[in-house]
């Protein structure tokens, strides 16, 4: 499972050149914390949260570019493991997706196809990150 934690200062950078031991799931670390008042939960991703991850989608991607509810299905289903989502009081403002690959830079054919990730190594490459616009401008795509 991953995890990610708020920062006052961040970025988000496309390729984590940093194997996936420990650095997606550190000892210790805890799945939630609190969030400017109120209780922020990073999870792996179920299939229950589909219809609101096609929501944000469709709210933050041109009709070009978002992904079909097909094929954010088989994402959901494929690559569970490194297929967060962020909750704020149970409802869901936001995503990220991250297959592991082991080619160090993206490619194209990331947005088009997505295959299991390797059992072990491997860079975490982030094709698509998206936060609801109701919770736009709090940081939560930088946590």
């Amino acid at each position: 499972m991953g995890l990610f934690f708020y920062t006052k200062k961040g970025s988000i950078i496309s390729t984590v050149d940093l194997p996936t031991t420990e650095i997606i799931e550190p000892k210790g670390a805890k799945s939630s914390f609190s969030f400017e008042g109120d209780s922020m939960m990073i999870r792996n991703v179920c299939l229950e949260d589909l219809q609101d991850i096609i929501a944000i989608e469709r709210e933050n991607f041109s009709a070009e570019e978002a992904a079909n509810l097909k094929d954010m299905k088989e994402r959901i289903l494929t690559i569970p493991d490194t297929f967060l989502v962020a909750e704020i009081d149970g409802k869901i403002c936001g995503y990220v997706e991250e297959p592991a690959i082991f080619q160090r830079y993206l490619t194209d054919d990331l947005f088009h196809q997505v295959i299991s990730n390797p059992v072990n190594g491997g860079f975490i490459a982030v094709t698509s990150l998206s936060v609801s616009p109701d919770f736009k401008g709090q940081g939560i795509g930088m946590a």
